[in-house]
């Protein structure tokens, strides 16, 4: 009787480290399709947003002396205009 006990007591006790490690397995499994579920949000809304509009602005300045010499200068801008969405 005595020994019918004790292997009961051990069943239960390996019984119940089972179904902690089972919760625990579960708890993670759901964490970690919650951080994928995120990063793919947050991958499809980066995807979504517009590529940013490059503006060029291009200045040419060209001078000539008396003695014929030619004097250039070219400038050339690129101004990045960035859409903001509220």
């Amino acid at each position: 009787m005595l020994t019918l006990g004790i292997i009961l007591f051990i069943i239960g006790c390996c019984m119940d480290s089972y179904e902690d490690n089972n919760y625990r397995a579960q708890r993670r499994e759901e964490q970690r399709h919650r951080e994928l579920m995120n990063a793919l949000e947050e991958s499809r809304r980066k995807e979504s947003l517009p590529a940013p509009r490059v503006k060029k602005q291009v200045r040419r300045r060209i001078a000539k002396d008396v003695h014929g010499n030619i004097l250039a200068e070219e400038i050339t801008e690129e101004i990045i205009e960035e859409d903001e969405w509220d």
